[in-house]
């Protein structure tokens, strides 16, 4: 299976361009500049979630990143599609699309988008029941978000900023929730990582795996855990909900 990986900062960036068993990496576009122009195949920008404050400004910027070379993008939502499309990027589907059945694969598949990350919250068994006209992929590593707000947690409220970024708020059940800034909003993220290099095998119809990194320092050990389909090496993670539940017969 072809592996991927999703960025958040540019060491990371720097580390998985490095790593030549990554076919694409999804990198925010605010930390892509000139200089990494001739990785442009395996680079794929990603924009911020919420436009309607920077639309214009991340439309000037895009332009200005196409300029240099770069010509694939992460869309996150239906408006997503008709900017970038209208802006002659090539267009991959983001996990908040919220892929979960074959009629949906369809319809972005008829809007251009080359491949898509499924929904993380369909399990193993009905990802494999899907009609796939479309390259798939999942989200198979990393801290998923619980939930991204317009406020951040650690200002009280109040707008983002870089300063937020890793530090963390607690749940009621004390457990510590990585905060993370995407520019003009802020990601709440899972406590547990998601870890399943050791269960790829029940993902086989599935075309690509990505590797989501946020709050790593270091990412080659995790890397080479997904090469070799190795077990945990941490005490305390989740497997999502890829297994779990009822297996339903109904084929979707």
């Amino acid at each position: 299976m072809e592996l991927r990986a999703e960025v958040y900062t540019r060491k990371q960036l720097a580390k998985a361009l490095d790593n030549r068993n990554l076919s694409i990496i999804y990198a925010p576009y605010s930390i892509v500049d000139k200089s990494l122009s001739a990785e442009n195949s395996r680079i794929v920008l990603v924009p911020p979630v919420y436009l309607a404050d920077c639309e214009q400004r991340i439309a000037k910027r895009f332009a200005e990143l196409k300029n240099e070379g770069f010509y694939k993008v992460l869309v996150h939502t239906i408006g997503h599609i008709q900017l970038f499309s209208e802006m002659g990027f090539e267009l991959y589907g983001g996990v908040r699309l919220n892929c979960m059945n074959s009629d949906s694969l369809a319809f972005y598949s008829d809007y251009g988008v080359k491949d898509i990350i499924l929904s993380s919250e369909l399990t193993a068994y009905q990802i494999d029941q899907l009609e796939k006209n479309i390259r798939t992929g999942i989200i198979a590593y990393g801290y998923l978000p619980l939930m991204i707000t317009r406020r951040c947690p650690i200002k009280n409220g109040k707008p983002c900023n870089k300063e937020c970024c890793g530090r963390t708020v607690k749940d009621r059940m004390n457990n510590e929730l990585h905060v993370i800034c995407s520019e003009n909003t802020a990601e709440i993220l899972n406590s547990d990582v998601l870890y399943i290099a050791d269960k790829m095998k029940h993902f086989s119809s599935t075309d690509f795996a990505v590797l989501k990194f946020t709050v790593e320092a270091e990412t080659d050990d995790i890397i080479n855990s997904y090469l070799n389909n190795k077990k945990p090496p941490m005490d305390k993670f989740t497997r999502g909900l890829y297994f779990r539940g009822v297996k339903n017969q109904v084929k979707i």
